[in-house]
């Protein structure tokens, strides 16, 4: 047996020191207890990149892993084996007298990057197993990817503050870019933040994260919630509301999210939900404060409006003259009067204004919101003129009207009152209306009540009766229209 074999058979059984092997010298363990030399490695591949001395492989690229261990006993060379294994992977093993190989074939991904690849070679010493490994770390270049952006606070912002935070996995590092949705570009780098958020904050925003190997971008939908803001309330038509024209109320506000809208009176009575409500016919009812509710998750606004109902005035037909109940020889006039702006009211005596005196007074009272009552008492004297006629004015902003007591007869020095009193309504500019009371009365010994004579109709020849009654007729023409 020749002396390397020797050795060799030695080496295998004890583990000595030092054994030249076909021109090699290498250095063995001193005992069989210590380990064997470590297998090299080495990396392999298509356009890689040499960087702070570590190689780098773009993604995509196939890369060879090589491995080497040498073989301290022909018989019993060490085996050689990969971990982790890769799929769609290939090996390749070889062999010799003084040393074993391994080739690893596979094509690099992004998750490949910092993987640690480790060559493990496993030897049969004196009827132990040993084993020695050496291991290397991918670094893989690849473009962005799992690209995304998370806000703080997280949910709906809230006015106030907002941070949005961009990240992305690339190699090298990733640049980031924020643009609007209009695509202006509002920042640079991971992290966008607004200090002060408000409603023109809202709308889409995205982030582009870039290197040389290529970008990604990942959006956001940024909703800014508030409470409603701005509310008003308007009326279509505008100007003032004509008695018996319709009318609509909206309202708007600004707020997020929607703003649900409810109606109130001043008394807070609901009226109304929705934005608007419309009213067909007006009025005085409808006059008075109005306000809108508009609300939503995070408050509530108020605004109010106005409505004044107008009209021209309008006479009653509960206007009228008739005999003092307390004395007969006064006569007492009622004009009833409706409008808004409440109208004025004058009394005029054959175009004369009527003033206060020891024989005529005036009293004037509020009827409801819109109305106004006149009384005028005065002594029978006043009508002792041929065909005397009384006129009761009204005026507002909105035009006037006069309701025209028209007498026929003489007042007699009987203490009664042979007269015949027509009550005339007139407004100019339309057709007249004609609604009439009869009332008839004769002597105090006589006299029916006015319940029994009402619905009389007066005709000619009835102005005095045969055995001297006393006639008293209130006849009632109304004109409808704008009064001037």
């Amino acid at each position: 047996m020749k002396l390397d074999q020797k050795l060799v058979f030695v080496c295998c059984l004890f583990g000595v020191a030092s054994l030249p092997l076909e021109g090699f010298s290498v250095t063995l363990p001193q005992s069989v207890e210590a380990s064997p030399p470590k297998p090299t490695l080495t990396l392999y591949g298509e356009q890689m990149e040499e960087q702070k001395q570590r190689k780098k492989v773009l993604e995509g690229r196939s890369v060879s892993l090589f491995c080497s261990a040498f073989s301290l006993c022909t018989s019993q060379p060490p085996t050689l084996t990969w971990s982790p294994l890769q799929n769609n992977s290939s090996q390749e093993q070889n062999q010799n007298s003084s040393f074993v190989s391994s080739h690893l074939n596979f094509t690099v991904t992004r998750l490949h990057h910092k993987l640690s690849i480790t060559c493990t070679a496993t030897y049969q010493l004196k009827n132990k197993e040993m084993t020695t490994e050496n291991s290397l770390i991918l670094r893989v270049l690849y473009a962005p990817w799992k690209t995304s952006i998370s806000v703080s606070p997280s949910g709906s912002v809230m006015w106030g503050s907002s941070v949005s935070r961009c990240s992305s996995d690339g190699n090298p590092a990733v640049n980031y870019t924020w643009f609007r949705e209009n695509g202006e570009q509002i920042e640079t780098g991971p992290t966008f933040s607004i200090t002060e958020t408000n409603d023109t904050h809202s709308g889409l925003y995205y982030c582009r994260a870039q290197n040389k190997h290529g970008s990604q971008n990942s959006s956001v939908q940024l909703e800014v919630q508030y409470a409603p803001k701005n509310t008003s309330v308007s009326v279509s038509p505008s100007g003032p509301v004509m008695w018996g024209s319709s009318v609509s109320l909206s309202c708007s506000s600004d707020g997020n999210p929607a703003v649900n809208y409810t109606w109130f009176r001043e008394n807070g009575e609901q009226i109304e939900t929705g934005p608007s409500f419309s009213i067909t016919a007006t009025d005085d009812t409808h006059s008075g404060l109005y306000y809108c509710r508009a609300q939503n998750q995070h408050g509530s606004q108020n605004s109010s409006v106005q409505l004044e109902v107008q009209s021209s005035p309008q006479f009653l037909t509960s206007s009228h003259c008739k005999s003092s109940d307390n004395d007969a020889v006064m006569m007492v006039c009622l004009c009833e009067v409706r409008g808004r702006p409440v109208p004025k009211l004058e009394w005029r005596l054959n175009e004369q204004p009527v003033s206060q005196s020891g024989s005529l007074s005036i009293k004037e009272e509020s009827v409801g919101v819109s109305g106004l009552r006149s009384i005028l008492s005065m002594h029978r004297s006043h009508l002792s003129m041929s065909s005397p006629h009384l006129q009761c004015v009204s005026t507002n902003q909105l035009g006037s009207s006069t309701l025209l007591f028209n007498f026929v007869g003489r007042c007699s020095n009987s203490g009664h009152l042979p007269i015949i009193c027509v009550l005339i309504g007139a407004v100019a500019g339309a057709a007249a209306v004609i609604l009439g009371e009869i009332y008839l009365c004769r002597r105090k010994h006589h006299k029916p009540s006015l319940e029994k004579t009402e619905g009389w109709v007066l005709t000619e020849g009835e102005e005095e009766g045969e055995d001297g009654d006393c006639l008293y007729s209130t006849k009632t023409i109304v004109v409808y229209g704008r009064a001037l």
